[in-house]
């Protein structure tokens, strides 16, 4: 029984990370997205599924529109947007929030009526309606922040952790994350249990925050929306931040007590963080099972 333990946990876990000794990928693998540190739920990563599931078409790939694809949201929350390409592949993820929760915002914020929304593509979006896309069996091929009014406008998120190096990219921490999990390397091995009934709670991380062009006097008005995650070295996540409480459950309102070394190095952390009243969050994963990602691997 305990053999078979063995090899049971360690292809739980080589499902949601590679062995420190396992080569790092040269290319995205990215083969789930889901949101919301402490949930991590999964979204659609086809229109199919997303019909399926309840979310609904809201705009249609047009040139008049200031972002690329089909855009569908669920239940009217803008929290998450999903936008499809021509094909129905999902090819982007936008955060519209509301004007009145978080007052004036600047670009890479879009205003759209009531909202400010912002836009992540996973693949080059000026392929997304009208294509060829590159091929590949996973979400994409590369991670793009629109910057600006145009698809033309983005800003290129570098895959490997190495290639930030000379940019205003600065390194933060490692935040815990808790996840739920039926394994037996949580229950036998923590637990000295050999039977699994009900899933526990149990620790990892998200991965190694990176903030934009961040300083310990800065003023936190200027603080930069977008967030990345790194694990091993590689981008599996990046984030939406902004000041002012939004609701959804899709958002996460961490308090300042928890905005140390989780989130900044106590070297670069802006000071006007702690008297920040309150600030909105929203992670967002590209690998499964995130809740198993640990930085020092």
């Amino acid at each position: 029984m305990k053999s078979f333990i063995f090899v049971f946990v360690l292809g739980t876990c080589a499902q949601a990370w590679r062995w420190p000794w396992e080569s790092k990928p040269e290319a995205p693998e990215w083969s789930q997205l889901s949101v919301t540190w402490g949930k991590f739920d999964k979204l659609p990563q086809d229109k199919d599924a997303a019909i399926k599931t309840g979310w609904t078409l809201t705009a249609s790939c047009d040139a008049a529109n200031y972002f690329a694809g089909n855009r569908y949201v669920l239940k009217g929350d803008t929290a998450v947007m999903l936008l499809f390409d021509s094909k129905g592949k999902i090819a982007g993820i936008q955060n519209g929030i509301p004007k009145s929760a978080v007052g004036d915002l600047r670009a890479p914020w879009i205003r759209e009526g009531d909202n400010y929304v912002i836009t992540a593509y996973f693949t080059d979006p000026e392929t997304i309606c009208s294509g060829p896309r590159p091929v590949t069996p996973y979400l994409g091929d590369q991670l793009l922040l629109q910057t600006g009014n145009k698809i033309s406008n983005t800003m290129s998120i570098p895959f490997k952790q190495e290639d930030l190096a000379g940019t205003k990219w600065v390194r933060g921490g490692c935040f815990p994350s808790m996840g739920k999990s039926k394994s037996y390397l949580f229950y036998y091995f923590l637990y000295n249990q050999e039977e699994v009934h009900q899933p526990i709670n149990f620790w990892g991380f998200s991965g190694r925050h990176y903030w934009y062009n961040i300083s310990p006097d800065m003023d936190c008005r200027d603080f930069y929306p977008m967030f990345l995650l790194y694990n091993r070295d590689r981008l599996t996540g990046f984030g939406w931040v902004a000041i002012g409480n939004a609701d959804s459950p899709r958002y996460e309102h961490p308090p300042a007590k928890r905005l140390g070394l989780g989130f900044f190095l106590s070297a670069t952390k802006p000071k006007c963080i702690a008297n920040l009243k309150s600030l909105t969050t929203q992670h967002v994963y590209l690998d499964k099972r995130p809740y198993l990602n640990f930085c020092f691997i």
